[in-house]
């Protein structure tokens, strides 16, 4: 949370989870106090919100490939945050809808924040790709390219956070007879496990093996090259001695 959670910063105002060194930190139980379950907990503060976002950008970019992963853009990630908050007073004074029974209202105003959740975190890797793109066209320095897409994320994360699409999402998967908190429990906790899981072993590439046949057809040219270097005279240690 913001002065006091798992992602508070440092002196130098990065994040103390956000470097690549440390994205097995996902790995850990987050804080009892900070609930992560979508099925079983419900979002009551901004902080909890932002605090939420936080762990699952980290999980997100934990399940990038070793060889794009990159780590938390702390810039970025205030501007999607600032976004956050702004949303926030819209997602809290959200009201049920009047054609769904009550089970199905408690369930739409509890899944309206982690939708939101989600749809920050895919605002957030939307930054990362489109960043990535400019910088592998080589057109543009890395820096101007990371200050354009960090110019767009807070369109694209306000348009992200709008509470009407999100609702309508959320009744979507109501009106068919779904819970959308569970699905995002299930994607939660599967995020959890591959984040938890160590990464296979590398294994060394096995050298090539020579057959009979093919030692049989090198040795005479093996044979040929060491008769044709000239013979290593030994030289006697008193020689070397008094020659220096």
């Amino acid at each position: 949370m913001e002065g006091g959670g798992p992602a508070e910063s440092n002196a130098s105002g990065r994040s103390e989870l956000s470097d690549v060194s440390r994205f097995d930190a996902f790995a850990q139980p987050p804080p009892k106090e900070l609930g992560t379950d979508p099925t079983t907990c419900k979002i009551k503060t901004v902080e909890h919100f932002k605090e939420v976002i936080r762990l699952r950008l980290r999980a997100e970019l934990h399940n990038e490939p070793p060889s794009t992963r990159v780590p938390l853009d702390e810039e970025a990630v205030a501007t999607l945050l600032s976004a956050a908050d702004d949303a926030w007073s819209d997602l809290r004074s959200a009201h049920p809808d009047p054609f769904l029974d009550d089970e199905q209202g408690r369930c739409l105003l509890r899944a309206l924040p982690w939708l939101a959740v989600e749809r920050a975190v895919g605002a957030y890797m939307g930054f990362v790709q489109s960043l990535a793109a400019l910088d592998s066209r080589g057109v543009f320095s890395s820096s101007a390219n990371r200050v354009r897409c960090i110019s767009m994320l807070g369109p694209a994360a306000e348009t992200s956070l709008d509470l009407a699409s999100i609702r309508k999402q959320a009744l979507q998967v109501l009106t068919e007879g779904g819970d959308p908190t569970s699905e995002l429990g299930l994607r939660f906790r599967n995020l959890r496990e591959r984040a938890a899981t160590p990464p296979p072993p590398t294994r060394m590439p096995t050298p090539p093996q020579i057959s009979r046949t093919q030692v049989a057809r090198l040795a005479p040219a093996l044979e040929a090259q060491l008769a044709s270097e000239p013979p290593v005279v030994p030289v006697d240690a008193g020689e070397a001695e008094g020659g220096g």
